[in-house]
């Protein structure tokens, strides 16, 4: 068994309005690997194509922080990258 490592993973949404209904069905589907997850409109009055960020902490083994971070980016228009804390 592959040992759990702590992290982070920050995101990008490019256009909120269109994707972020993908990105949560995703981040939902993957839940059990994310402790903690905040996210920030970056434009306060969003009304189209305006961005978002996200940051989640995530515990899990390198192989699935790293399956999750590419499967975020390869939805349209998000851009995903991780840190790895411990």
């Amino acid at each position: 068994m592959s040992e759990k490592i702590l992290g982070t993973i920050s995101i990008l949404v490019k256009d909120r309005h269109n994707q972020s209904a993908a990105v949560n069905d995703f981040l939902t589907k993957n839940g059990n690997l994310i402790r903690t997850r905040l996210g920030v409109n970056i434009e306060p009055k969003c009304t189209a194509s305006c961005m978002a960020i996200m940051s989640l902490i995530v515990e899990g083994t390198e192989k699935e922080i790293d399956g999750l971070v590419e499967k975020l980016n390869g939805l349209p228009e998000v851009k995903a990258f991780k840190t790895i804390l411990i």
